[in-house]
Formats: C-alpha cells, sequence, structure tokens
C-alpha cells in the first residue's frame, strides 16, 4: 500500500500545541453544533479518517500511544476515533478540559483540540499572557477592535486571524518564535539572514593616528573628544 502522510492535516504540527483559548465559548454550544462539524470533518476526509488516503498517520508507534493518552485529558465532543494498526487518529475535539489537564502539558503535535472556556476576550489574552509565547496564536473575528486588542496583547511567533498556518505558505513573512517557542525565524531572505553570519570588518589607514585616543587622558583631550561626538 502506498502511504501518503499529510502531517499539516493531521495535526501533526508545532502550531497544535495547547490550542487555543476562544472568546467566550461555551461547551454547550460545541456540543449543539458537534454534528454539524463531525460532518464536515467527514465530508472532507471520505467519511472515515482512519481509512482516507487523504488523512495524515502519526509518525510512529510511540507518538500514536502518547496522543491516545492525552485524549482522556477531557471529554470528546467531536472526532476520537482511533485506529492502531494504521497509526491513525481522527480530528478530536476535547471539552471539559483544565489547564492542569495533560493535554494542557505540552505540545501536543496531533489532531487534538483541546477547548478551555474563557468568559471574554480579555480573559483569554490574560490565559496566553499567563504563559509561555506560543509559537503561534490565532483568533476568529469578526470585531475589528477586537481584533487588534489581540494582536497587541498577544506575544508569540506568528498570527493569523480568521485561519490557521497559512502565514507558513507566504515564504515572504518570516517564520519563528519568541523565547521558549523558539528564537529567530526563517523562510525566504528571514532564512539567509538567520542561518548566515554578519561578520563586521573594519579597515582604517596608517595615518592620521591622533594622540586623542591615548593616555594620559588630560581634560583638553575629553573636551575634544566631546565635540568630536
Amino acid at each position: 500500500e502506498q502511504q501518503r502522510d499529510h502531517p499539516a492535516d493531521a495535526g501533526a504540527t508545532r502550531n497544535a500545541e495547547n490550542e487555543r483559548v476562544g472568546e467566550g465559548i461555551a461547551e454547550q454550544r460545541l456540543k449543539d453544533d458537534s454534528g454539524d462539524c463531525q460532518r464536515a470533518t467527514d465530508q472532507r476526509r471520505d467519511e472515515d479518517p482512519r481509512q482516507s488516503d487523504s488523512y495524515g498517520r502519526i509518525v510512529n508507534d510511540r507518538h500514536f500511544e502518547r496522543l491516545a493518552g492525552l485524549v482522556s485529558s477531557g471529554e470528546v465532543a467531536i472526532g476520537g476515533q482511533m485506529d492502531a494498526a494504521a497509526r491513525r487518529i481522527a480530528p478530536t475535539v476535547l471539552t471539559g478540559v483544565s489547564p492542569d489537564s495533560p493535554v494542557m502539558q505540552e505540545e501536543i503535535f496531533g489532531p487534538i483540540l483541546p477547548i478551555l472556556r474563557a468568559d471574554d476576550l480579555e480573559a483569554a489574552i490574560n490565559h496566553i499572557r499567563k504563559g509561555d509565547k506560543p509559537l503561534a496564536a490565532y483568533i476568529f473575528t469578526k470585531d475589528g477592535a477586537a481584533e487588534q486588542r489581540f494582536l497587541e496583547k498577544v506575544s508569540c511567533g506568528s498570527t493569523c486571524v480568521n485561519d490557521t498556518m497559512m502565514f507558513m505558505a507566504v515564504h515572504e513573512l518570516p517564520f519563528g518564535g519568541v523565547g521558549p517557542s523558539g528564537m529567530g525565524n526563517y523562510s525566504g531572505e528571514y532564512g539567509f539572514r538567520t542561518f548566515s553570519h554578519m561578520k563586521a570588518v573594519m579597515k582604517r589607514g596608517w595615518w592620521p593616528d591622533p594622540d586623542l585616543r591615548y593616555a594620559p587622558y588630560t581634560d583638553k583631550k575629553f573636551k575634544l573628544l566631546r565635540k568630536l561626538r
């Protein structure tokens, strides 16, 4: 069998870490809409992601077992189906997750989306700011003021508004983290600069060589140096 893996589609990217607090998300609303979400997911992946050639596999058995264990961190609202032999996990949304849940303690690198409730945008922003700066942060909104506040207050490697990860397809944009999520960035010119060393070179002539730079350092020399500045 020819194996075609699609890691971005399977959620096996660093951007999946401790996934995101939404503004005023209510778990009951999610449950009410879960049928529509499940149908939309099925339509995009030939109904069963465990059998679909369009859906990626988890990279190895160890990571499959790790991800399977993380699913127990909350209540499965969408997905949850697994096939250990094929190393496939359906796109899974978890509710009833707390900040202390195992799924919130590490980068997920898999198709699992834990949902944390937030009373409003400010509470969501405060929660993000309490932790390490993320590699990426996303906001879905039609409110221009909310969008601007999120962009101003959330420090992260990259941000996408009303989408996820698509900034990685734009090579003119830098990609990288902040602090614990990474240092420097790459992609296009930014990658060239990051992985190149900018060597400083200075060359001066033999003359003149003013006495100002040499001891003894008198008040007269300091006055002249201040004038040169």
